[in-house]
């Protein structure tokens, strides 16, 4: 996962303060039964620093042993067939994973899918006694409330609460895009927690804290993929283990989707795009992002056609049709 030094934010946002959700406690114990702690075993010398998103876990092991650290959090999502899904970076150079339940239990876990882009991983225990939290059938709305559920500083499964402050934000340059940004406090090893409507349905995952929390915690959001999107990557990590990406072989400036670069022999180049071609709309999709436009070729599927509007300066307004293929490992374009 990539952290950006300056996060820009696009996005329906509410004006943020103090808040706490009515909750039912009896709901909350019920959630809390579904929420994991993820501990991870490996070696400190291959083992590199998290990111500070004011949750990554603990790193003061003693150098060159084998050593085992509260990563983050996860919660069931399968009773049947023992899955669990967390957040991908949690599991960073895991050499091996352990779960600790609510009650106190340990699981070895192995790892089903990881996907970094998305920020998703899924994870499968023996144990089928864990009972699997429902996804929102719908998103929530600014200003509903919501709780986290997580295992904060390694003191046990505990709950912080508040309102959604933001939906579909969008942040420069993650793939996770676009998040759900909330009023609530995300401490170290909530990474990977389930965040909850008051009827107790998962409407996001934790992945970030924006802001500092060397201010005290003052002025800052926390952030969550949002449910429906846990969702659709987790299956596809289950069934198939890893998420194929659509590509097409593009770079582009950032400010008014003007491409900067054509990879040679790509279905761009062969579709006949130039670098310096002003991209006026796809697929019919006129007025977008950048992050958008990058996140639309990336679930398209692999086989289809993508429809191109560009400007070709000075005078061309041409129309091109761009097959969609598999994205090359790490290829940093679209």
């Amino acid at each position: 996962m990539r952290i950006v030094p300056a996060l820009v934010l696009t996005g329906a946002l509410a004006l943020t303060g103090t808040a706490h959700a009515a909750i039912d406690p009896n709901l909350v114990a019920a959630a809390k039964a579904s929420v994991v702690t993820i501990n991870i075993n490996g070696n400190s010398n291959t083992t590199r620093d998290l990111p500070d998103l004011g949750f990554s876990g603990s790193q003061d092991a003693s150098p060159q042993k084998p050593h085992i650290r509260s990563s983050g959090s996860g919660f069931v999502i399968d009773q049947t067939l023992g899955l669990i899904v967390t957040a991908d970076f949690v599991l960073e150079n895991a050499a091996d994973i352990y779960v600790q339940t609510a009650d106190g239990r340990g699981l070895a876990a192995t790892v089903v899918g990881r996907d970094a882009l998305s920020g998703v991983a899924v994870l499968k225990v023996a144990d089928t006694s864990l009972l699997a939290l429902p996804f929102c059938p719908a998103p929530l709305r600014v200003g509903d409330d919501a709780f986290l559920i997580g295992n904060p500083y390694s003191l046990g499964i505990l709950v912080t609460s508040g309102i959604v402050a933001g939906t579909d934000i969008d942040v420069k340059d993650e793939d996770m895009s676009p998040l759900l940004v909330l009023d609530l406090m995300m401490h170290k090893g909530t990474a990977g927690g389930p965040v909850l409507s008051p009827q107790g349905c998962v409407t996001g995952m934790a992945v970030a804290q924006f802001g500092s929390p060397g201010y005290g915690g003052v002025g800052t959001l926390g952030m969550a993929i949002p449910a429906a999107q846990v969702k659709a990557i987790s299956q596809t990590l289950i069934t198939s283990g890893k998420i194929t990406r659509g590509w097409i072989g593009i770079s582009l400036f950032e400010e008014d989707l003007t491409l900067s670069q054509v990879t040679p022999g790509s279905p761009a180049d062969k579709a006949g795009l130039k670098a310096g071609d002003l991209i006026l709309s796809y697929d019919g999709i006129e007025g977008t992002t950048f992050e958008a436009l990058r996140r639309h070729i990336a679930v398209k599927p692999i086989g289809s056609d993508l429809v191109l509007k560009i400007k070709r300066f000075p005078n061309d307004d041409l129309t091109l049709t761009v097959p969609i293929v598999a994205a090359p490992e790490d290829s940093g374009q679209r």
